[in-house]
């Protein structure tokens, strides 16, 4: 109920001026101004439960939330727990790689002094050996191209001596 009601409930009718009459007209005014405020009472408690039960609601959400938060920080706290490590494995692999490709740049560089030296070293030996193999090879032709020369040469004086014994048997 508003102003205008309570107004209305006030105002006094000017025909009922007795004492009786007055008071029950005070009275009236009285019920109906309790009336009045029985129903904002009502209305204001019936609003404040509303509220109580929002607040409520609102405090097991709020609770929620702050559940669903400390779990995100400490997932949070994982993952950057576990990049950290990450990280540091990742510094350490590059770090092993490095080494290796010193030690790599290294064999490479000891390799290629090796090989330098080897030509220099083995080189004259080399071809000693190979002149030498090559007059080998010279030799074992020439003595082969004599061999069968010295074959043929021992057919034909067997063949000959054959033949002049042969010959001197009859005779």
């Amino acid at each position: 109920m508003d102003l205008e009601q309570i107004e209305r409930v006030i105002r006094v009718p000017i025909e009922d001026t007795s004492d009786v009459g007055l008071l029950r007209s005070r009275i009236d005014q009285q019920t109906h101004l309790i009336a009045i405020l029985k129903q904002r009472s009502d209305d204001t408690l019936k609003k404040l439960t509303e509220q109580r039960k929002i607040c409520e609601i609102l405090e097991i959400e709020k609770q929620e939330w702050h559940k669903l938060l400390k779990s995100e920080m400490e997932q949070r706290q994982s993952i950057a727990k576990h990049f950290k490590t990450l990280s540091h494995n990742h510094d350490e692999l590059i770090k092993i790689k490095d080494d290796y490709k010193q030690d790599n740049d290294e064999l490479r560089r000891k390799n290629a002094q090796l090989s330098d030296e080897n030509r220099t070293l083995m080189s004259p030996l080399l071809k000693q050996r190979e002149e030498a193999l090559t007059k080998l090879q010279n030799d074992s032709e020439a003595l082969k191209s004599e061999n069968t020369h010295l074959q043929k040469s021992i057919r034909f004086i067997s063949k000959d001596c054959v033949f002049h014994l042969c010959v001197y048997v009859r005779v």
